[in-house]
């Protein structure tokens, strides 16, 4: 269950790379920053997994795409984090 959650989530980012790579002028774009909510504690290993996904993201994007994390529910309480679809929103509209 979780690592299905946790491949939605990756799912989502990957996603959005392939949109933001596809549009024209890209390189001249500003930089665009994403913020992450989760309830997953800072020393657990899955959060570890997700550095290393939002590390990949920033290279991948040539550092055009910026992802904040904040694990431990320290940006939004972990109910809020798997609302239905809210989760994308907050990812998608901050």
């Amino acid at each position: 269950m979780r690592e299905t959650k946790l491949r939605v989530g990756v799912g989502i980012l990957v996603a959005l790379m392939v949109i933001l790579t596809g549009v024209e002028g890209y390189a001249q774009s500003p930089k665009i920053t994403l913020k992450w909510a989760n309830f997953i504690a800072p020393a657990h290993p899955n959060q570890t997994y997700l550095n290393k996904v939002k590390e990949a993201v920033e290279l991948r994007t040539n550092g055009q795409v910026k992802v904040e994390m904040f694990p431990g529910g320290s940006l939004v309480d972990g109910g809020a984090c798997w609302m239905p679809a809210g989760w994308v929103l907050r990812i998608l509209c901050s």
